[in-house]
């Protein structure tokens, strides 16, 4: 699957503090898409839910280059959080007439390296991502929502980034589009405007040098240009609100922040929308 762009198939990574605060949209956006007979697979995010959960049971929440350092307590909020943010998804898609179902173990891994000599715990690094699963759902008509937990082969279980794992979805299936809903609705330069076009080999250093990406948004970009600069051909990467999920899944015009691997000429490496 990965030879060349599925014409048909979309991506969609939704971050967790959207599905706290806009699940309802979220559902029927995503059941109108599917009755629409659009293709699209979902993987959910639980930032959010996880530091709460986490900061009721006073455990540590580090962080290293974005990544959840995992101890074995954490590791256990970790999936109980992924699992419940799926299953919401899941119920509410249903719940608005959609076919979904919920797909774990997904991502066989390895325990992910040392960062600058920190070990990061039950951290996964993906090895393989299993299609067949997937395959069938989509077979099936199903709208496949995937939770981000990993499995070694000795049946350990492993955190991985919702991000990171949305980029191994995409390596491996060659979607035509990759869309990222979060709560900000794109990405923002450092006085908050909303930057319409990005271009990771200039727009992305210059953002990173101006401090204008930081937390969940770095990773997020980081991860993308990572990705695009491995991908021959390279699906549409949006990074929108639910709103802008929909008008990215029909092709209408976006409201948000597409992310472009190439461009020839240029006088900024990235147009704010204010400026457009």
């Amino acid at each position: 699957m990965n030879d060349s762009n599925n014409p048909e198939l979309a991506l969609i990574k939704i971050g967790g503090k959207v599905i706290i605060n806009q699940l309802q949209e979220l559902g029927e956006a995503l059941s109108y898409a599917q009755s629409l007979g659009l293709c699209s697979i979902v993987v959910c995010g639980a930032g959010p839910q996880i530091d709460e959960k986490l900061k009721k049971k006073n455990l540590s929440s580090k962080k290293v280059q974005g990544l959840r350092v995992t101890g074995k307590k954490q590791l256990r909020i970790v999936i109980e959080q992924l699992k419940k943010s799926c299953i919401l998804l899941a119920e509410e898609v249903a719940k608005k007439g959609g076919n979904v179902t919920v797909l774990y173990d997904i991502f066989e891994c390895t325990k992910h390296w040392k960062i600058n000599g920190k070990d990061l715990g039950f951290v996964g690094h993906v090895k393989k991502v299993n299609l067949e699963a997937i395959k069938t759902a989509l077979i099936d008509g199903k709208l496949p929502v995937i939770c981000p937990i990993g499995i070694d082969k000795s049946g350990q279980q492993f955190n991985i980034n919702a991000d990171v794992a949305s980029k191994e979805l995409v390596k491996a299936l060659n979607p035509k589009k990759f869309i990222l809903v979060t709560e900000q609705g794109g990405v923002r330069d450092a006085e908050g405007n909303l930057i319409e076009k990005l271009y990771p080999e200039s727009g992305y250093p210059e953002l990173v040098k101006k401090n204008a990406l930081n937390g969940g948004m770095l990773l997020k970009v980081k991860v993308i240009i990572e990705m695009l600069s491995k991908m021959d051909r390279a699906p549409s990467v949006f990074i929108v609100d639910p709103s802008g999920m929909l008008q990215s899944l029909t092709d209408q015009s976006v409201c948000g922040t597409i992310v472009i691997k190439n461009h020839t000429t240029r006088r900024t490496a990235f147009l704010p929308a204010s400026r457009l």
